[in-house]
């Protein structure tokens, strides 16, 4: 919530001019014209994105944060943008054989953003204990 202080509009400033033209008084002692704070909500929403890298024996698990990730482990192919570096950094790790999450599928498809279906990390925690369970029953999520 946001607090904006608006000044009057259009009309209230012709009636206030001729408040003032007919009586000679100022129109704020009329309630005309004057700045009013008005609360404002306004929304937003950012785009963050996070890999994570499962490993077998012993289990562990990586998190990638986009934004906070030294991609030189790219080499050659690192390039100048946070977003380009994260894809090519899950193509490699596909090209390894490792399985993809829905979310990594559409990434990789080339897909908007919005379609990757995540709300938030707690999406993103359920689909992997439907993987792992998936993998425990030998079966494949695609």
């Amino acid at each position: 919530t946001v607090k904006e202080e608006q000044g009057p509009s259009t009309g209230e400033r012709a009636l206030g001019i001729g408040i003032t033209l007919a009586t000679g008084l100022p129109p704020s002692l009329f309630g005309v014209g004057g700045k009013k704070q008005v609360d404002k909500t306004v929304e937003s929403s950012d785009l963050v994105t996070f890999l994570e890298v499962y490993a077998g024996a012993p289990a562990r698990r990586l998190r990638v944060d986009s934004q906070d990730f030294d991609y030189s482990c790219l080499g050659p192919a690192m390039g100048y943008d946070t977003a380009g570096n994260f894809k090519k950094l899950v193509e490699q790790l596909s090209a390894g054989g490792a399985r993809l999450n829905v979310g990594a599928r559409a990434l990789l498809a080339g897909q908007p953003a919005r379609a990757l279906g995540y709300e938030g990390l707690e999406d993103l925690e359920r689909e992997a204990r439907w993987l792992f369970t998936l993998a425990a029953l030998g079966k494949d999520p695609a």
